[in-house]
């Protein structure tokens, strides 16, 4: 509960730091529809960095996801992406409450 607690005050100081993240979030949480379910925002690090990444599970369909740095400024190309193994220390900052798919 603890580790649950500390997460949530760290993404509460995060949100409120990255204004174009805010947005981003209150966009997602304002125009929920059913592909949402599959959506979600992962921050980890890269290289030395914080990144933050638009993700989509459905196993329906393939989007392209794309990974930004703090100021929200795309560092990958749909030529050049980041892997998800090429990201540490990843955690799930945002997903719907109907959220579909299991992630390790």
């Amino acid at each position: 509960m603890m580790f649950l607690l500390y997460l949530l005050a760290m993404f509460r100081t995060l949100y409120k730091d990255l204004e174009w993240l805010k947005r981003e979030v209150d966009r997602r949480n304002q125009n929920l529809t059913e592909d949402m379910k599959y959506c979600y925002i992962l921050q980890a690090e890269f290289k030395t960095a914080t990144v933050f990444r638009y993700e989509d599970c459905n196993p329906a369909i393939s989007k392209f996801v794309i990974t930004l740095n703090c100021a929200g400024e795309r560092i990958d190309s749909n030529e050049n992406g980041i892997s998800l193994e090429d990201l540490k220390n990843r955690r799930v900052i945002w997903k719907t409450n109907d959220f579909a798919c299991q992630l390790d």
